[in-house]
């Protein structure tokens, strides 16, 4: 089974259209901030994915562009402003950032209420302890989208391949308040193929096209591919998608797979940060 997190994402997106109308009637268009500092090309892309659903869906994507070199007592009062405003539902700071900026003091700057990303350590700390709370858009993307395949990891052996904070960790938390039991590899996890092997559900996020193999999966297994790497042959994914399909129960192809349900979770945490 090919698990086509663009037909689910459609279904949500549908869903956003007629939440948003809701608030509409109430006088409220939803609105995220999204701080941009420099001119990094794959942020604009993935900004320009976001401008796109909030057309979409009726809602309003506000992005306040900064040049690299600008100084993070300017961030943190625009910030502090936005915390303020009422008619800004949500705020994101768009990662990465230029190396002078200290990421965590921004993210930390943010309303809880409005950290749309998840990354926030009061937002992080309810995934952690299992209570209900924002949950980075990919990882929540993930666990929607098995859902709607009936895919459950309850009893599960669930391996995530990946410790970033925007994914791995948030998904592998995901996965563990699931009932699933987790493992988690990364760069000095020693036998990489071996713990993939032990996999029910593998899910995978480290940017190395082509990494995971036949010889990596089990079969029948289910395969998450969030890796996303632009090579002269297009984009790929970390998973050998033409290699591993035969041999598992469902796979998600890249692109097409967790793509849109990161963007369609983003503006699902932000009318659920509105609603609350």
């Amino acid at each position: 089974m090919i698990l086509d997190g663009k037909k689910t994402a459609d279904k949500i997106k549908a869903k956003l259209i007629e939440r948003v109308a809701a608030l509409s009637k109430q006088n409220i268009v939803p609105k995220l901030a999204i701080y941009w500092v420099g001119d990094d090309s794959a942020s604009q892309v993935y900004i320009e994915q976001k401008q796109k659903m909030a057309t979409a869906i009726g809602a309003e994507c506000e992005v306040r562009k900064y040049e690299g070199d600008v100084k993070l007592e300017k961030l943190l009062s625009d910030i502090g402003s936005d915390n303020q405003d009422n008619a800004v539902h949500g705020i994101i700071v768009q990662l990465p950032l230029p190396d002078q900026l200290d990421k965590n003091q921004l993210i930390q700057a943010i309303d809880p209420a409005k950290d749309v990303d998840g990354l926030h350590a009061v937002n992080q700390w309810k995934l952690l302890s299992g209570q209900p709370g924002l949950v980075p858009a990919t990882a929540k993307g993930i666990m929607t989208l098995l859902a709607d395949n009936e895919i459950d990891l309850a009893g599960k052996k669930a391996v995530m391949v990946g410790r970033s904070n925007l994914v791995g960790l948030p998904t592998a938390l995901s996965a563990l308040n699931r009932n699933a039991t987790v493992t988690i590899c990364h760069s000095y996890s020693k036998n990489l193929p071996g713990e993939c092997q032990l996999a029910d559900i593998l899910i995978t996020a480290i940017g190395q096209p082509g990494l995971i193999t036949a010889e990596y999966v089990k079969a029948r297994a289910v395969v998450i591919d969030v890796g996303i790497t632009r090579t002269d042959d297009g984009i790929s994914g970390d998973v050998d998608f033409a290699a591993v399909k035969d041999k598992v129960a469902a796979i998600t192809p890249v692109p097409g797979g967790i793509g849109p349900m990161t963007v369609v979770s983003l503006w699902d945490n932000l009318l659920e940060a509105i609603e609350k």
